[in-house]
């Protein structure tokens, strides 16, 4: 589909000379979600320091099954009950898909 612009009361092409398509690029997928990582690595910080300054705490996770249960460094809710003074009270895990129960 062609762009048209006015140029001196007239219509002229606005894209003249691209290629009508483009050649469709080969990327490597990632190895892992960087989102999740990152997120899982945010939520232990903000934990930690959390707990230094309250002392005790609870955490809700609602979805706390592994993204990918092959990649459990990502997994938000085993770095929450790993961490290390041990202050939180109470942990309370939820997940819906009962495959990422083990």
């Amino acid at each position: 589909m062609a762009r048209f612009k006015e140029v001196n009361g007239r219509q002229e092409k606005l894209f003249r000379d691209l290629p009508t398509s483009v050649p469709r690029l080969k990327l490597k997928g990632l190895e892992h979600p960087v989102w999740t990582e990152n997120k899982a690595k945010l939520i232990e910080r903000y934990l930690f320091l959390f707990l230094m300054v309250t002392k005790h705490g609870t955490y809700i996770d609602c979805f706390a099954g592994p993204q990918k249960p092959t990649r459990l460094q990502m997994w938000a809710a085993k770095l929450v009950a790993e961490l290390k003074p041990q202050w939180l009270r109470h942990l309370y895990l939820f997940e819906k898909n009962r495959k990422k129960y083990a």
